[in-house]
């Protein structure tokens, strides 16, 4: 049955699953038929797919179209939302009782969803389990793996990762994904769920991360996500503003690395200055005060410096560039 209205919803009718999974999509036409077929290719079969086409302009909605599978429901919005908004138009049209999202170029193993769904089964006082994931590059050819951390890992950053499953009961309590967390919604969602519920990870990978020039932190890097997932932990009361004021701090030093090694000198003295002014104490690095000074007085009196002295301005020995903080 069609509704045809702004936003337009296909769907089928199915008996009620056990878990629903949400998939938004953003002219993902490139991967998106990979991330579906692993869902509905699931070793666990009875579920729903909910996949949100947040506005695509591409390809995506003649290949979402083409799927039949009963299972499968297409909520279609006229324009581009946002992430948490695509969720949170998903998750509004769940049933499972169980309930995870994955993005529209990864894909789940085969048999995630029935692990995830047992170790819920067997600790009815854990509401989030998560489990590790193999990174692949964009023709799928693993080239790396995250193992889980522990849930104490998650007052310090995301360790829930690309791979979970929690309770519906879970939502009903905690709400919906907060369209003011942009970057760092999932992490956001983490949060509030630990701190009503108890967590517990899965030591096997189940997932397939894949890392790629067009995807979000290809190319957005890590540094905005970062500073959004601190502005998390102070909005909920995690840390203080010192604390907040500090980690930004060491943020922008980072990518003041980042930019000297791809020789940005411009970002490099303004990441530096942004660093120093919330916590001066990073001027009593030597690694910092010597990029800080190169992007101050450029490459060329650098290099002639180095030919007079023999060493870089700031610089007192070799080691001292493996002393610096970089990321």
């Amino acid at each position: 049955m069609v509704q045809q209205s702004p936003d337009r919803t296909e769907r089928v009718t199915a008996p009620d699953p056990s878990v629903s999974i949400v998939l938004p999509t953003f002219n993902g036409a490139r991967y998106v038929r990979e991330s579906i077929d692993s869902c509905l290719g699931q070793t666990h079969t009875d579920l729903e797919l909910i996949v949100v086409d947040d506005g695509s302009t591409d390809e995506t909605p003649r290949i979402l179209s083409a799927y039949t599978d009963p299972r499968m429901t297409v909520v279609r919005q006229a324009q581009n939302r946002g992430l948490p908004e695509a969720l949170n138009a998903g998750f509004q049209r769940s049933r499972g009782e169980y309930l995870t999202w994955t993005s529209d170029d990864n894909r789940f193993a085969a048999e995630a969803i029935a692990e995830m769904q047992r170790a819920l089964d067997d600790q009815p006082d854990v509401g989030l389990v998560y489990a590790g994931y193999w990174i692949i590059d964009a023709t799928g050819r693993i080239t790396g793996a995250r193992d889980v951390e522990p849930p104490e890992s998650l007052s310090d950053h995301d360790c829930v990762g690309y791979c979970f499953l929690y309770r519906r009961s879970v939502q009903e309590v905690i709400g919906w994904y907060n369209p003011e967390a942009r970057l760092a919604e999932d992490y956001e969602y983490w949060l509030r769920i630990a701190q009503r519920f108890r967590l517990a990870r899965i030591e096997k990978r189940l997932y397939y991360g894949r890392r790629h020039p067009a995807s979000l932190t290809d190319r957005l890097g890590w540094f905005p996500a970062a500073r959004a997932a601190e502005h998390v932990k102070l909005r909920l009361g995690l840390i203080d503003a010192h604390q907040h004021r500090t980690a930004l701090a060491s943020i922008d030093i980072c990518e003041a690395f980042e930019n000297h090694r791809a020789g940005r000198l411009t970002r490099v003295r303004r990441c530096v200055l942004s660093g120093v002014r919330k916590d001066p104490s990073h001027l009593r690095n030597r690694g910092v005060l010597s990029i800080l000074l190169e992007s101050l007085i450029g490459t060329t009196l650098r290099e002639s410096l180095r030919r007079v002295t023999g060493r870089p301005p700031g610089v007192t020995n070799a080691t001292s560039e493996r002393r610096h903080p970089g990321p």
